[in-house]
Parts: C-alpha cells; sequence; structure tokens
C-alpha cells in the first residue's frame, strides 16, 4: 500500500513530516560512550525498511520528530502517532533500535 492509495484527501491532510518540517530526515542514530579509552555504543538507531519485523519481544522504535522511544510489536501498519508529540509519522520515518535483538546483550 503506497501513501497515494489513501486518497487524496488523506494525502493532503497527512503529509510526511520531513516536508511538513523542512528538516533533513534521519539516516541513523547513533550514541557512544567512552570510559577509561573503551569506547561501547550504547544505542544505534537506522531507519525501519520493508525487511524490519518486531519478533516476539517487540522493538524500540524512536520518533524522529521529538526522539521518544515506544515499543511495538508488529510493523503492519503504513503511518502512527507518536504518544508522545502525537504527530502522524509514516513507518519508513521512524528509526528502530539495532542493539535490541536477542543476539544482542546489554
Amino acid at each position: 500500500m503506497n501513501r497515494g492509495d489513501f486518497g487524496p484527501l488523506f494525502s493532503t491532510i497527512i503529509k510526511p513530516l520531513s516536508s511538513r518540517l523542512r528538516m533533513t530526515p534521519t539516516t541513523s542514530y547513533k550514541h557512544l560512550s567512552i570510559r577509561n579509552g573503551v569506547e561501547t555504543v550504547t544505542e544505534h538507531y537506522e531507519p525501519v525498511t520493508k525487511h524490519t519485523r518486531a519478533g516476539k519481544n517487540g522493538k524500540n522504535i524512536m520518533c524522529p520528530a521529538c526522539n521518544a522511544i515506544h515499543r511495538v510489536y508488529h510493523f503492519a501498519w503504513s503511518a502512527s502517532s507518536c504518544p508522545s508529540c502525537k504527530r502522524v509519522i509514516y513507518k519508513d520515518e521512524y528509526l528502530v533500535d539495532q542493539l535490541d535483538t536477542w543476539r544482542t546483550p546489554r
């Protein structure tokens, strides 16, 4: 289902966040921690793709507008409103946590 499938009324009401705010889309987000010369990645977020799966424990996603983190258990949606900032954001604009897997202990 494409963004245009919702009809002209829906596409005029809900526009992509990047076009409404005139901002550069976030391509990734990393937070590095350096202690005693040891570098550790504490957060790593990448954009949601068509291959992104939530798994049985869900995934953390980050809102690109307010950087709030929320947990989702499926990606069977095309757009969602952020519970924190109340903006409607398309799925491909959200960022998904890359360290939140069963292979990466925290």
